[in-house]
């Protein structure tokens, strides 16, 4: 599964340290991002339209952020020394995809159970990123995997996120089990082979690669 990638994810640190500096000026709070939502976002967008960015999404709030807090004494210590040598310290953040399990309360007395794949740079952020995008129309909860339904006597109309329920997805390209069992057996053939069969062996396997 591939994820998008935030806009600073191939910035260089120099770049990042001094939105990060003209950022923090201006009062973003890196801390709590959605808390403060429009302003922290006003305040970035207008830091980067300085060195030529133009565009921002929900998870480039998240990386500056993620960025800074996972940083923040490294950081702290290279505005203080100038010393341009920790610049290759600084970690940059890693996008994950997060499962967010969520409920909607109808108007038809109706409970459905909806999950929702959303990146996000740090589980702390992703259930405010959703919401976000949900309060600006960039989301639109019907859009979510239905997992049940159920009918209910109560008339709330309410949308609530599953906090202990959310969940990281693992995006990564695991080996298959096939894959594994034929190197594991070929490896068993090779070293019951004798000397005058593997080196036959390897003429054959010379032979196939030079016809590629």
């Amino acid at each position: 599964m591939e994820i998008d990638e935030s806009v600073f994810s191939k910035k260089n640190p120099e770049m990042l340290l001094f939105i990060i500096k003209q950022s923090i000026e201006k009062g973003f709070d890196f801390e709590n991002p959605y808390s403060y939502f429009v302003k922290n976002y006003q305040i970035l967008e207008k830091v980067c339209k300085v060195v030529g960015i133009n565009s921002l999404e929900y998870r480039d709030v998240d990386f500056i952020s993620k960025f800074m807090t996972d940083n923040s004494e490294l950081i702290q210590k290279i505005f203080e020394t100038k010393d341009k040598s920790l610049l290759s310290e600084l970690e940059y953040p890693i996008n994950k995809m997060f499962k967010i399990p969520y409920e909607i309360h109808s108007n038809q007395s109706v409970l459905e159970n909806y999950t929702v794949n959303w990146d996000s740079y740090d589980k702390k952020f992703v259930r405010s990123s959703l919401i976000e995008a949900r309060n600006d129309g960039n989301f639109d909860e019907w859009t979510g995997d239905l997992q049940q339904t159920n009918l209910l006597d109560s008339e709330t109309t309410d949308w609530i996120i599953n906090d202990e329920d959310i969940t990281e997805i693992n995006t990564e390209k695991t080996e298959s089990i096939l894959d594994r069992l034929v190197i594991e057996n070929t490896s068993s053939v090779i070293n019951s082979l004798d000397r005058n069969t593997l080196i036959n062996l390897r003429n054959i396997i010379n032979s196939r690669l030079s016809s590629l």
